[in-house]
């Protein structure tokens, strides 16, 4: 995979925390950044167990009929908005 080089900018106190936890975990401040950084991305990429299961079950629920929707005009409507 193509590596693309990003500056960001941290306060020193959040630096400074970064650098002490990948000192404590004995690798370079980049190598923390690079792998908490692809790890939180895949978190994003990919759904948690958790959340496929409940969006099965509502899929479910929506093609049994049990889910009523209102539409935005109603929701508007209804609450004066």
């Amino acid at each position: 995979m193509e590596k693309v080089r990003k500056l960001i900018d941290l306060d020193k106190e959040t630096l400074e925390i970064l650098d002490t936890e990948a000192k404590n975990q004995n690798r370079s401040l980049k190598n923390l950044l690079e792998s908490t950084l692809k790890k939180e991305a895949q978190k994003l990429a990919t759904p948690s167990p958790e959340y496929r299961r409940m969006m099965d079950e509502m899929l479910e629920r929506v093609s049994e009929g049990d889910v009523q929707f209102t539409s935005i005009s109603e929701i508007r409507k209804r609450y004066g908005l």
